[in-house]
């Protein structure tokens, strides 16, 4: 059983959404997820208590873009309009200050990849080593930085849409054929599907 990949197609121009010109400078509001042993903040849970302050981002934005800082997934009213069609609970979207028909889009249904890596001969060949550029934090348990790879995950088959977060860095957002065949339909800017990103071991 294989699983696409929905991505955006650049990051471009640099846009900061929790932190004002660069990964350090936090918004006074987010302050409170920030991790004084790392120095990161905790962006799922600053998203998920809302967020406060209008970033700046492009005056001519497509329907799916991610911003620089934390890879967050803004997403336009036709994209959420688009989700909803689909399914009402596969993804949450939460308003941006000041700004009209935008949200940041966070899947319902989230995972983390698993923290023991088989690494037999085979896999190595396959995949490289894994590594982590940081040790993890001892305080809030995140991993600064780390290197991920699609195989080492196996997607519970009755997905329909997923967020494999990954760490402070990003999340990678997993979907059924069905539901990106169904967003493709919609012909959505700024989004691009990798068809069978991630495939299952056989049963």
């Amino acid at each position: 059983m294989s699983f696409d990949r929905i991505i955006s197609k650049e990051f471009r121009p640099v846009t900061w959404m929790f932190t004002r010109t660069n990964w350090y400078d936090i918004h006074d509001c987010y302050k409170p997820y920030y991790c004084n042993n790392c120095k990161k903040i905790d962006w799922l849970a600053a998203t998920q208590n809302g967020i406060r302050v209008a970033p700046i981002l492009p005056l001519k934005m497509p329907d799916f873009f991610q911003t620089s800082d934390m890879r967050a997934f803004v997403v336009s009213e036709s994209v959420r309009k688009s989700f909803v069609s689909f399914s009402k609970n596969i993804a949450e979207f939460f308003p941006i200050p000041d700004v009209k028909e935008r949200f940041v889009l966070l899947p319902s249904r989230r995972f983390t990849p698993p923290e023991k890596v088989p690494e037999s001969e085979d896999w190595l060949q396959e995949n490289g080593p894994w590594r982590t550029e940081y040790p993890r934090c001892t305080a809030c348990k995140n991993f600064p930085d780390l290197c991920f790879r699609s195989s080492w995950y196996t997607v519970p088959d009755d997905v329909v849409l997923a967020g494999i977060v990954i760490g402070v860095k990003s999340m990678i957002l997993v979907a059924s054929h069905e539901f990106s065949d169904h967003l493709r339909k919609a012909k959505l800017t700024g989004l691009s599907i990798e068809k069978n990103a991630f495939a299952n071991p056989k049963k």
